[in-house]
Protein backbone atom coordinates (compact mmCIF):
# COMPACT_ATOMS: atom_id res chain seq x y z
CA UNK A 1 0.00 0.00 0.00
CA UNK A 2 1.22 3.48 -0.87
CA UNK A 3 -0.05 6.30 1.37
CA UNK A 4 0.03 9.80 -0.10
CA UNK A 5 -0.55 12.61 2.39
CA UNK A 6 -2.30 15.47 0.62
CA UNK A 7 -3.40 17.75 3.49
CA UNK A 8 -2.29 18.27 7.09
CA UNK A 9 -0.13 15.98 9.23
CA UNK A 10 -0.66 12.37 10.24
CA UNK A 11 1.35 9.87 12.28
CA UNK A 12 1.59 6.29 11.11
CA UNK A 13 2.73 3.51 13.41
CA UNK A 14 4.07 0.33 11.78
CA UNK A 15 5.10 -3.02 13.20
CA UNK A 16 5.63 -6.57 12.10
CA UNK A 17 2.92 -9.01 13.17
CA UNK A 18 3.66 -11.51 15.92
CA UNK A 19 0.85 -13.83 14.85
CA UNK A 20 0.20 -15.51 11.48
CA UNK A 21 -1.51 -13.28 8.95
CA UNK A 22 -5.32 -13.49 8.79
CA UNK A 23 -7.86 -12.09 6.36
CA UNK A 24 -9.91 -10.33 9.05
CA UNK A 25 -8.74 -7.01 10.43
CA UNK A 26 -7.13 -6.81 13.86
CA UNK A 27 -7.62 -3.80 16.13
CA UNK A 28 -4.06 -2.91 17.13
CA UNK A 29 -5.33 -1.01 20.16
CA UNK A 30 -7.05 -4.13 21.53
CA UNK A 31 -4.59 -6.83 20.50
CA UNK A 32 -3.78 -9.08 23.45
CA UNK A 33 -0.33 -10.17 22.41
CA UNK A 34 3.24 -9.12 22.90
CA UNK A 35 3.61 -5.68 21.32
CA UNK A 36 7.01 -5.30 19.65
CA UNK A 37 8.44 -1.83 19.16
CA UNK A 38 6.59 0.28 16.63
CA UNK A 39 8.13 2.43 13.92
CA UNK A 40 6.69 5.96 13.90
CA UNK A 41 6.39 7.93 10.67
CA UNK A 42 5.17 11.53 10.50
CA UNK A 43 3.67 12.46 7.14
CA UNK A 44 3.16 16.07 6.06
CA UNK A 45 1.37 17.28 2.93
CA UNK A 46 3.30 16.02 -0.11
CA UNK A 47 4.94 13.07 1.71
CA UNK A 48 4.29 9.44 0.85
CA UNK A 49 4.85 6.14 2.62
CA UNK A 50 5.08 2.56 1.37
CA UNK A 51 3.68 -0.11 3.71
CA UNK A 52 4.67 -3.64 2.61
CA UNK A 53 2.14 -6.48 2.67
CA UNK A 54 1.75 -8.05 6.08
CA UNK A 55 2.90 -5.03 8.08
CA UNK A 56 0.37 -3.93 10.69
CA UNK A 57 -0.29 -0.22 10.80
CA UNK A 58 -2.46 2.41 12.42
CA UNK A 59 -2.73 6.16 11.88
CA UNK A 60 -3.51 9.23 13.98
CA UNK A 61 -4.25 12.69 12.62
CA UNK A 62 -2.12 15.44 14.18
CA UNK A 63 -3.98 18.22 12.37
CA UNK A 64 -7.06 18.09 10.14
CA UNK A 65 -5.76 15.91 7.35
CA UNK A 66 -6.54 13.87 4.25
CA UNK A 67 -4.58 11.04 2.61
CA UNK A 68 -4.98 8.63 -0.29
CA UNK A 69 -4.15 4.94 0.00
CA UNK A 70 -3.31 3.01 -3.16
CA UNK A 71 -3.00 -0.76 -2.97
CA UNK A 72 -0.94 -2.69 -5.51
CA UNK A 73 -1.53 -6.41 -5.99
CA UNK A 74 0.96 -8.81 -7.53
CA UNK A 75 0.02 -10.07 -10.97
CA UNK A 76 -1.29 -13.63 -10.73
CA UNK A 77 -0.79 -16.19 -13.50
CA UNK A 78 -3.87 -16.66 -15.64
CA UNK A 79 -4.99 -19.87 -17.24
CA UNK A 80 -5.99 -19.61 -20.87
CA UNK A 81 -8.12 -22.02 -22.86
CA UNK A 82 -6.23 -22.60 -26.11
CA UNK A 83 -8.77 -22.89 -28.93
Amino acid sequence: VFVIQSLGEKEFFLRTPTQPSRLDKVDLNKAVEFQPEEIRCLLKAGDWLYIPAGIWHKARAITPSFHFSVGVMADRPRTCDAQ
